[in-house]
């Protein structure tokens, strides 16, 4: 959309929907037209790269693209919204097992010689707190729960911990 502007934006910044890059898609909404003002929108290591924005947001944006900018914008914002929603939502519904997850975590790790091994990988050879490894393991375990409840199928340790085999 801001191609067809002529507005190179997105060549010169990493994430299009950071802070500095959605302040100066919103000033584009509201009409501001002027690169170097769009380019004072730039924060931390963006505002090294001032004179490029600056050729990169030298553009002619219709109203027509501006509305659609608008309109995509407003998109973002409420999809966002709904992440953080469903996100919340999800916490929420699972909190009551975070503790059996932890605890299983724990008791397969002291008794599964396949965990017990990524455990030590993860602390040997990643260089991970223990705590942290535990908490990446209990992701691993939440994540093999899934699997098996989908699929139905027995535990296998060569193909839930493959790095450990």
């Amino acid at each position: 959309m801001l191609e067809g502007a002529n507005i190179k934006l997105a060549s010169v910044v990493s994430d299009i929907m950071g802070v500095s890059s959605r302040d100066m898609l919103e000033a584009m909404v509201n009409g501001e037209t002027d690169p170097e003002k769009l380019a004072g929108f730039a924060r931390r290591t963006m505002k090294k790269k001032k004179e490029e924005l600056e050729l990169a947001l030298r553009g002619s944006m219709t109203a027509h693209q501006r509305l659609m900018l608008k309109s995509m914008l407003t998109h973002i914002d409420f999809l966002n919204e709904q992440i953080i929603e469903l996100d919340t939502e999800v916490a929420k519904r699972l909190d009551p097992f975070r503790r059996f997850l932890y605890l299983m975590t724990m008791c397969m790790v002291m008794t599964n010689p396949d965990v017990k091994a990524l455990h030590q990988h993860n602390v040997r050879e990643k260089k991970l707190k223990k705590m942290k490894s535990i908490m990446k393991l209990c992701g691993k375990v939440a994540r093999m729960l899934v699997g098996l409840a989908k699929s139905s199928e027995g535990y296998s340790s060569a193909k839930v911990f493959p790095q450990a085999a």
